[in-house]
């Protein structure tokens, strides 16, 4: 009776209603998510620091612990981040489950872009959708970013190398990982994961994807007007349904079976639909090309070069005025809506739960071609949500400050010694000259001498130059 009291009490005074339609919800639950909310009325925003790493999923463990911190409503469907600052502006992360353990991942990481102190500082966004698992796509998430921040130790900025050796140090390690489990684990062959990467250092963005994930820019078109829209797409799909995608497999594997299944579904060898991915090593190595692995998924003919590559496509794109934000998500999302559909959603609604909101439209058409509501889908049994939809995550990227960001704090001084004791072979040489007998000795230092009125100037503090004031001055703590 005391626990429903207090249960009703919270809600009254904080708002929002019981994630559970049963009345279930228990008093650790209520904490957590009306803690953030507290957090966030006292300070006026998110109590978000410029120096933070974020990964978004949602299974039962990070739904049970995590999400009703961060959401009021149909939070038991999924995970959200309505919005918190990064070095250039704000973002937006939701993520929906649908596999019955979620197969995505997600990162957003804001602060120092390589190891050790004084590294560039910048903005690293990472879309890793996971299939055949999600051991990948975790794998890819605990060493992308730390592999590329590796890379950096021998570079003063980002470029297409530095990103194009994080994803072979990535692929490297993994399989290395799949051959030590090989014994007891094959299976792990049979696991990949896509892997979007956006990196923002310097006013410049690149983009970097193996997979069907992808990247949307929405800017303000050259003299247009403020609510025009242009909406540029900044990653290639790599993905068997794309004509192109399909040729280029046929040249590289001219005898490769590339089979449609459905309408307009088409496969690798009737397996796979990615053309890039980290993992999925049995399309790659003839090591792994053997069993213990079941018969459909081993090939007649020995693999002489991997069919699936994890190499990314990279484009750069110089950031301006006009560039508003980016969508990163995965392919599930892309499912349900076209680009411009997406960006029109983004740009026409505010900012705070933005990626919850593309994801409760995308979750609504799904609903829809099943003849039900997206209200329904929260009823729906964990082991026929995938029949609805894809496992998706979104990350939004608003940019509001181009410029550089702000350096990071001085490392603090050494402590000064207390009483330091000169070296007992110095003594003579530390003690006052003697004044020479040929010489006046000075006169005494007067009492409160009086400096010359002509040499005031001279004497006081130097001004600071209004062009280094922030540099003179303490780093303010961020908000």
């Amino acid at each position: 009776m005391a626990c429903n009291f207090l249960n009703h009490w919270l809600l009254q005074c904080f708002g929002g209603q019981q994630d559970d339609p049963n009345g279930n919800e228990n008093m650790f639950d209520l904490f957590l998510r009306f803690r953030f909310r507290w957090l966030k009325l006292w300070f006026g925003e998110d109590p978000e620091s410029q120096e933070t790493s974020i990964q978004g999923y949602a299974g039962n463990m990070f739904s049970r612990f995590v999400r009703p911190a961060f959401n009021d409503v149909d939070s038991n469907y999924y995970w959200q981040r309505e919005l918190a600052r990064h070095l250039y502006g704000q973002y937006s992360m939701a993520v929906a489950q649908a596999n019955l353990q979620i197969e995505d991942r997600s990162q957003l990481v804001s602060g120092s872009l390589k190891e050790g102190v004084g590294g560039p500082r910048g903005v690293f966004v990472g879309i890793y959708d996971g299939h055949g698992g999600a051991t990948c796509s975790q794998f890819v998430l605990d060493n992308l970013f730390k592999n590329f921040k590796s890379a950096m130790q021998n570079h003063d900025a980002v470029n297409p190398a530095v990103i194009q050796e994080a994803y072979h140090r990535t692929e490297v390690a993994f399989v290395d990982h799949v051959r030590q489990k090989w014994v007891h684990k094959p299976q792990l062959a049979l696991v990949g994961s896509c892997c979007l990467v956006g990196v923002v250092l310097s006013n410049v963005l690149y983009v970097a994807n193996a997979g069907d994930s992808r990247a949307v820019l929405a800017r303000r078109p050259n003299g247009g007007a403020l609510n025009d829209l242009e909406v540029i797409q900044l990653s290639v799909d790599h993905n068997a349904n794309d004509p192109a995608r399909r040729n280029e497999l046929l040249v590289e594997h001219p005898s490769l079976a590339i089979t449609e299944i459905g309408e307009g579904k088409w496969y690798i060898r009737g397996l796979l639909q990615p053309t890039r991915a980290i993992g999925d090593e049995y399309m790659k190595h003839n090591e792994f090309n053997r069993a213990p692995l079941p018969a459909q998924y081993r090939h007649e003919e020995p693999i002489a070069q991997p069919i699936v590559k994890a190499e990314p496509t990279i484009e750069t794109h110089p950031l301006g005025p006009d560039d508003k934000f980016v969508i990163f998500a995965s392919d599930g999302l892309w499912d349900e809506m076209d680009n411009l559909e997406a960006a029109s959603l983004v740009r026409d609604n505010p900012r705070d739960g933005a990626a919850a909101r593309l994801l409760r439209v995308a979750l609504g058409k799904a609903a829809r071609r099943r003849n039900k509501e997206y209200k329904d889908l929260r009823y729906v049994k964990p082991s026929a949500k995938r029949g609805y939809h894809d496992d998706i995550s979104i990350v939004i990227v608003f940019f509001d400050n181009l410029g550089a960001p702000p350096p990071p704090p001085p490392p603090p001084p050494p402590p000064p010694q207390e009483n330091p004791q000169l070296p007992v072979d110095n003594l003579e040489a530390q003690a006052d000259a003697p004044i020479p007998v040929d010489k006046e000795a000075p006169p005494p230092p007067q009492e409160n001498p009086q400096l010359a009125v002509d040499n005031l100037e001279a004497q006081a503090d130097p001004p600071i130059p209004v062009d280094k004031l922030e540099a003179q001055a303490p780093t303010p703590p961020v908000e």
